[in-house]
């Protein structure tokens, strides 16, 4: 039997742990300043008490929950928050997507196709909230937690359209050679889609990537400062017809939301 074979039960076994250790976590987090005793969590979490004991022993030890020896009751401990606050900018991308999430979904109603919000970090384009709804079309990389080379896709591209010259040359160059691992694209289209941006105010991604499917992306600003960018992803041939007809919805919604979608460059 090969050690890949043999190590499946234990991998097995410490998955099941992790899940059942997280729903706990997820159990004590609900209560909030009331906290739970250990009956009432593991029955909550549907495990025997023993099991939720030991789990609960390890996230104490941890730090993820606490323990009150008098009032035998859990709380959420000092590393979730810990945790948050390592995550630095990534907090704010949650109120974000809350805010942004049914302007999103309107524009997925109105004009069909995947509806993608997505935010610079740590200078590449990070995707924190898609809308697919009944679209036919599926593409793996427009997936929550994905990140592209800015300028790779209309999303990456409008939020590479909007910084300042200089910063967004440096940029191209840096990413010459990962744009070659994106379809036919090159650096040398990626200038040219940037340089419609300012006569157009939106840009497009014209099948470069994925033969047949293209997109349109807008930049999102609050004040001087891009937050984000969303982007409508669809065949060609129907992206094309209702061109004018996507981008109007995509401003709509984002006036809506609160936002400014154009900026001199």
């Amino acid at each position: 039997m090969s050690a890949a074979a043999q190590s499946t039960p234990a991998v097995a076994g410490a998955r099941t742990s992790l899940a059942k250790g997280l729903d706990l976590l997820t159990v004590i987090a609900e209560r909030g300043a009331d906290g739970m005793v250990l009956s009432a969590a593991a029955r909550r979490a549907g495990m025997h008490v023993a099991t939720a004991h030991r789990l609960l022993g390890t996230l104490t030890e941890a730090g993820f929950v606490s323990f009150d020896p008098y009032s035998k009751r859990y709380h959420l401990g000092i590393m979730p928050y810990e945790i948050v606050g390592r995550a630095g900018e990534n907090v704010a991308f949650v109120e974000l997507r809350r805010r942004m999430r049914c302007s999103l979904r309107a524009v997925q109603e109105d004009v069909g196709g995947i509806v993608c919000l997505s935010v610079p970090s740590r200078g590449e384009s990070l995707c924190i909230d898609v809308i697919g709804g009944d679209t036919d079309i599926h593409i793996n990389t427009l997936e929550v937690g994905s990140r592209r080379p800015l300028g790779a896709g209309a999303a990456s591209l409008a939020l590479l359209a909007v910084m300042p010259e200089e910063e967004r040359e440096q940029t191209i160059e840096r990413e010459r050679e990962r744009y070659r691992k994106y379809g036919d694209l090159t650096a040398e289209i990626v200038r040219a889609a940037i340089a419609r941006y300012p006569v157009e105010g939106y840009v497009v991604n014209d099948a470069v990537i994925i033969p047949d499917i293209a997109a349109i992306g807008i930049p999102l600003f609050e004040g001087d400062r891009v937050i984000a960018a969303l982007s409508v992803t669809n065949v060609q041939s129907r992206l094309s017809k209702q061109k004018a007809a996507v981008v109007a919805t995509m401003l709509a919604v984002a006036e809506r939301a609160g936002f400014t979608t154009c900026r001199k460059i």
